[in-house]
This record gives C-alpha cells, structure tokens and sequence, in this order.
C-alpha cells in the first residue's frame, strides 16, 4: 500500500504554546483598546470645544447683532423726532405766512378804501374851489 498522508488541519495541536500566544494577543488588544478610547476621549473633548466655541461665537455675533439694531433704533427715533419738530417748524412757518397774507390783504383793502376816501374828499376840495373861484 501506499503511505496515508495528513491534511494540515489534521496535525496535532500545540496546546503548550497557544495559551501564552493569545495571552500576547489579547494583552495587545487591550492596549489598542485603551489607545482608542484615549483617542476617543481626545476627540470627543474636541468637539466639546468646538461646539462651545460656535456657540460663544454665535452669541458674540448676536450681541453684536442686538448692539448694532439697538444703535440703529436709537438714530431712527432721533431722525424721527428730528423730523417732526422740522413738520411742526413748517405748520409753524405756514400759519406765520398765512397771518403775513391775510394782514397784508387787510391793508391793501384798507389803503383802497382811504383812496377811495380821499378821491371823495379831492373831488369835494376841487368843487368847493371850483364853488369858491366862480363866486
């Protein structure tokens, strides 16, 4: 016959080394282990950081925002009262100018009436002179 041959699954297990060999392994996976949960840690401190310094940034540009509209209010209610004394500057202006009118309307009824007034009385001299000369 011929020689039987062994397929390599079918060898004879070492049991002598093997418990040390996994030993080695599993010491080197706890390691890795620890390495990546520090490396982990670092990483989550990271994006602690970063999200609190979005939200300081976030609430610096709103307050800046609020200082800058609060400004802006203030200079609108400052042009608005600006712009209503100018309207009550103008009313003021319009009713002085108004009173000027109607003074002046008077007056030039009045010198118009005193003309007629001394045509009448011209007319009167000039007849009695007229009245006076022919006697």
């Amino acid at each position: 016959g011929s020689p039987v041959t062994v397929p390599p699954t079918a060898q004879p297990i070492n049991f002598e080394h093997q418990p040390r060999a996994v030993s080695v392994e599993t010491d080197v996976l706890h390691t890795e282990l620890a390495e990546l949960r520090t490396q982990n840690a670092e990483l989550l401190q990271r994006v602690e950081l970063a999200r609190s310094n979005e939200t300081m940034r976030v609430a610096a540009e709103e307050s800046s925002q609020n200082l800058e509209i609060s400004s802006l209010r203030g200079f609108l209610s400052s042009c608005q009262e600006e712009l209503a004394q100018a309207r009550q500057k103008c009313k003021q202006l319009v009713s002085e100018v108004e009173d000027e009118r109607r003074r002046g309307e008077q007056a030039a009824a009045a010198a118009s009436d005193d003309n007629s007034e001394v045509r009448n009385q011209l007319d009167h001299f000039q007849r009695h002179a007229s009245e006076l000369q022919t006697e």
